[in-house]
């Protein structure tokens, strides 16, 4: 994952699109807190990710 600096995130946000779509290939199994995730929840994918 490409590490920013903090003063770089707000210009590159701002070109960012609005909507986010994740399209998902294979079934996703996350646990958070012990337990399955019912919604997806970006913040949880991502730390599966890194």
């Amino acid at each position: 994952m490409p590490v920013f600096n903090l003063s770089e995130l707000t210009p590159i946000a701002q070109r960012l699109p609005a909507d986010l779509r994740l399209a998902l290939r294979t079934p996703l199994r996350i646990k958070t807190r012990g337990e399955l995730m019912q919604k997806p929840e970006i913040p949880a994918i991502m730390q599966t990710t890194a």
